[in-house]
């Protein structure tokens, strides 16, 4: 299902991009060589800005409250915690990129269609009098999610001239839930032999929707513009800090495959770090004697 709704906007956002491409080529056509001094600076001065976006994401969850659908009367609560990979599952971007530049600074939007991904390790031991009289079950999962995400940025460039313009940027996120799904793969271990046993207990496969919720956090970033002909390539790298939980605590106990396995969410907010490519147009001309580059 993810699959087919990132494959359906890839195809809307290549044909958006090909049509504003095309009609930049035709208008650098229909234009004059630009002008020098002060009439091309202040053209540059004052611009809006629009393209498509694409990257990639690494993804951090950081567990708060703690939950098991387990409670266990002689060991500690803390042996049946999961332990949490951090920045190993890789996610895609693709969306738009809206600016507005302004001598120097920009506010933006890019409102992407964001997939992200972590795994996580549990498990639980059941034990008698003896040590042959012990049970184990592990689970291993990998959780993914999609979201809608829509950020809000300010851009400050330190460096204005040139055709390399490196900046900073600050911003908020909020990101809406589009889907969630949970692969877990479980694995017993038996001692009563006197030598652990270990084998299969299947894997289990399910969507997760109700389990996860929207979110909002911060932002911040570096990157630099490219200018060429008509074209801006932006290259960007920033870290989300999020700043509530993504997921629903109304709905911890509803994912019975896996709740009746002892398997269920904590309490996570997550972090990103994100890489992205941005081609932009500039959208403004003050007449048609010059080409903005």
């Amino acid at each position: 299902m993810i699959q087919n709704a990132f494959l359906s906007v890839s195809k809307a956002f290549i044909i958006a991009f090909l049509l504003l491409a095309a009609n930049q080529t035709m208008a650098q056509r229909n234009m004059k060589p630009k002008l020098p001094g002060s009439e091309y600076q202040n053209f540059l001065n004052t611009q809006w800005w629009l393209g498509i976006k694409a990257g990639m994401n690494y993804s951090q969850p950081i567990p708060g409250q703690r939950y098991s659908t387990i409670d266990p009367i002689n060991y500690d609560l803390e042996l049946l915690e999961k332990e949490y990979d951090q920045f190993n599952k890789p996610g895609v971007m693709l969306g738009l990129d809206i600016s507005l530049y302004h001598k120097g600074f920009s506010i933006g939007t890019q409102p992407v269609f964001k997939s992200m991904g972590y795994s996580y390790n549990s498990s639980i031991e059941w034990t008698g009098d003896t040590e042959t009289q012990t049970f184990e079950t592990a689970y291993e999962s990998e959780q993914t999610m999609s979201y809608i995400e829509l950020p809000l940025s300010v851009k400050y460039e330190f460096i204005q001239s040139g055709k390399v313009r490196p900046y900073l940027m600050v911003g908020m996120q909020y990101s809406f839930l589009l889907d969630a799904n949970k692969k877990t793969k479980i694995t017993h271990t038996d001692y009563q032999s006197g030598s652990p046993v270990s084998y299969s207990g299947g894997n289990v496969s399910i969507n997760v929707k109700d389990g996860f919720q929207n979110y909002y956090g911060a932002l911040g970033g570096i990157g630099a513009a490219f200018d060429y002909f008509n074209i801006r390539t932006v290259l960007e790298i920033s870290y989300n800090y999020g700043m509530s939980s993504i997921t629903n605590t109304k709905a911890r106990f509803s994912e019975n495959e896996l709740v009746s396995l002892g398997e269920t969410n904590d309490e996570i907010t997550i972090n990103n770090i994100n890489a992205s490519l941005s081609i932009v147009f500039p959208l403004r001309y003050i007449d048609k004697t010059f080409s903005p580059y």
